[in-house]
Parts: structure tokens; C-alpha cells; sequence
């Protein structure tokens, strides 16, 4: 169990699954003597390489047809079997009400979730991002999406992961498209030339007869790693332990009950996204304010996985 000396190099409980192949990635470079990694991280935010960039624009089409027929086609749509648990939801709420719908697709916990797992005072997420996604300039809605993931996920989440994986194998990371004059370029794009039915429209126009169609034309490959598959076998039982153990101080800021209502629920449902956050949480919280050493609790855990005799 190597995912508390993550936690540990992470610093901050950034639930962010992408921080073990990122770390790996930089261990392989590093043990082939490569100290400098170029990144295209930033791309997507100031191009509009994100697939629900095009569902916003989708959501922006729906909301003309208002009222009875809107509710009717988001609860058609929320209805198809392969959907994830998350979009799923996200479809049903807007279908309800679409008052906080940018919100709904940045969350993993709704508020309401979050008053019901937490004993401790938590303050409104949506609050904090409203600012960002609502600012009072004339201006199209996905610049607002933009500036607001570059003002936090961006800079909160993919740059200080990238940035933590990679020193922890003693290897810099480089993002050139976060040179200035690039993204200082890019944000007086319209929005309509980056998304339209496909994302990054006018960076892929840009480069047609440089690259070969077969680069143009590749799907978006994030780094995925099997969370369904770990989140209902051995890091499942992480957290049960976690749970269970006396003194984890998980039990002093969540509902033990509701966690469990979760993880019985997860068994129907892809709660993977929601449990590794909480597994991230606890881990943090033992390492950092437990003062436990990430050693200690990766033998803590690997006795806790390995079967009895």
C-alpha cells in the first residue's frame, strides 16, 4: 500500500487519482536519468479541452426550449444506462432545478450531502465559487467556466499535483502553455471558436497540415487508473478499517453511519469518486494530524490487506 507516501509528498488532502500515475510517470523518467518532463497541462483550460465544456454549451441549447420540455429532456437523458453515477445525478437535480447547475457539475458532494456527513461546520463551496462563475461582465458564460477553472482547478489541483509528483522524484515539470503571452492570447479567443462541437476547435484548426491527422484527430486520453475496480476490493476495506479503528480521526469531522449508508450503496452504484475522497481525508488526517509517519501507516495498512492465516 503505497498511497499514504503520496499523501504524504501531496501535503494537502488533494483527492486527485491522477497523482499516482503522475508520480510513476516521474519515477520511470527519473530512473532513465531524464530530470525534465514537458507537460501540456493548461491546455485544456485556456483551449476548451474538456468534454463538459460541450456539455455546457448542450445545456445552453436545452435551457432555450425552458419550462416542461426542459425538465422532460434532461429526465430522459439522466435515464440512459451507461451514464456514470455522478452525471446521472447531476441530470436528475437540473431536471428539478437548474439554479446551481454550473455548480453541480465542479462537486462531488452536494450541500445537503455535505450537512449530512459532516459534524463539523463546513461552509458553502458554492458560495466561494459564485464570484468566479457569475461575475458581472459582458461576457459569454463558458469565459466564466474558463477563468474560474484556471483561477482554482487549475492552479489548486493540476499544477500543484504535477508539481508534488514530480519533485518527489527529484524531476521538473514544464507547461508551456502557461507562457503569459499564450495564455494571455487565448482568453481573447471566443468562446465559440475553442468549443463547438468538439473541444479545443480552433487549437486543432490551428494545427492542421502541421501534425498528422491521426494526432489532430486522437480522443482525449486522461490518466485513468482502475478506482471502480480498488474502491470495491482492498481500498474499500481501508476505509472500514479506517472507520472502525479507535482514535482515526475520521470519526471526529464525519457521520460514521452516513459513510456506511455509502459504502452499502456503492455497492450498486459508482461511488468510487466519492470514497476515495473520503480515503484521501483519513489518510491526510493520520499522517498530518495524527502525526503518524507515512511508514508507520503504510504498515498499518498493509496488515490490515494482507489475509490471516
Amino acid at each position: 500500500m503505497f498511497f499514504p507516501k503520496l499523501v504524504w509528498h501531496m501535503d494537502d488532502p488533494i483527492a486527485d487519482e491522477a497523482c499516482l500515475p503522475v508520480y510513476f510517470i516521474s519515477k520511470f523518467a527519473r530512473e532513465k536519468g531524464i530530470k525534465v518532463l514537458l507537460s501540456g497541462e493548461g491546455g485544456d483550460e485556456i483551449f476548451g479541452g474538456y468534454p463538459r465544456y460541450i456539455l455546457h454549451r448542450i445545456f445552453n441549447l436545452i435551457d432555450f426550449f425552458g419550462g416542461p420540455l426542459r425538465k422532460s429532456l434532461l429526465r430522459t437523458f439522466s435515464k440512459a444506462p451507461f451514464l456514470p453515477e455522478r452525471l446521472t445525478r447531476i441530470l436528475m437535480k437540473l431536471s428539478v432545478d437548474a439554479d446551481d447547475d454550473l455548480y453541480l457539475w465542479l462537486s462531488y458532494f452536494e450541500e445537503k450531502e455535505k450537512i449530512k456527513m459532516l459534524k463539523i461546520k463546513s461552509g458553502n463551496s458554492w458560495e466561494k465559487l459564485s464570484p468566479l462563475l457569475l461575475r458581472k461582465t459582458p461576457t459569454h458564460i463558458l469565459n466564466n467556466i474558463f477563468y474560474m477553472d484556471i483561477k482554482t482547478w487549475l492552479v489548486e489541483d493540476i499544477l500543484m499535483k504535477a508539481d508534488k509528483m514530480s519533485m518527489a522524484n527529484s524531476v521538473e515539470i514544464r507547461t508551456p502553455f502557461l507562457d503569459h503571452h499564450l495564455v494571455e492570447f487565448s482568453l481573447k479567443i471566443p468562446p465559440h471558436l475553442k468549443v463547438r462541437w468538439k473541444t479545443k476547435f480552433i487549437f486543432k484548426k490551428a494545427f492542421e497540415g502541421l501534425l498528422p491527422e491521426e494526432v489532430l484527430k486522437r480522443p482525449k486520453k486522461p490518466f485513468f487508473i482502475p478506482l471502480h475496480e480498488w474502491m470495491t476490493s482492498s481500498w474499500l476495506k481501508i476505509i472500514e478499517f479506517m472507520l472502525r479503528k479507535k482514535g482515526c480521526l475520521l470519526h471526529e469531522i464525519l457521520d460514521v453511519n452516513y459513510i456506511s449508508h455509502l459504502l452499502k450503496e456503492g455497492a450498486g452504484r459508482d461511488y468510487s469518486k466519492k470514497l476515495f475522497i473520503i480515503l484521501t481525508l483519513g489518510i491526510w488526517m493520520e499522517i498530518f494530524l495524527n502525526k503518524k509517519e507515512p511508514e508507520e501507516m503504510t504498515e498499518l495498512l498493509r496488515r490490515e490487506l494482507t489475509p490471516s492465516k
